[in-house]
């Protein structure tokens, strides 16, 4: 599917009921920084080859910026990268960053 057919996608009915289903599950909370946005979420497919698919555990709950990182790191070494462990290891990098500000 390319990105025209993507884009046609994301405007039916069925995406956007999924996709708000979502929002309110997560709380509306980037899953990888923790930050809660109201807006600019982004819906982060893990199976882009199957796009249609919409299982919800396929389906990263991501903020802008978390998500633009992941897609920078997936486009230089798609074959290379375990985006769980990536994703693992960064939350514990932002979580151990948050103690040492509160300890200031």
């Amino acid at each position: 599917m390319d990105n025209k057919e993507k884009n046609k996608f994301r405007t039916k009915k069925v995406w956007k009921e999924f996709r708000k289903e979502i929002l309110i599950e997560r709380d509306y909370r980037c899953e990888i920084c923790g930050m809660k946005h109201k807006k600019g979420m982004n819906l982060h497919h893990q199976d882009e080859s199957n796009y249609t698919d919409l299982k919800k555990n396929k389906f990263s709950l991501l903020c802008k910026s978390c998500h633009k990182e992941v897609e920078r790191i997936l486009s230089r070494r798609r074959n290379v990268v375990d985006m769980d462990l990536y994703c693992r290891k960064l939350k514990s990098i932002i979580k151990k960053g948050r103690r040492y500000e509160s300890n200031l």
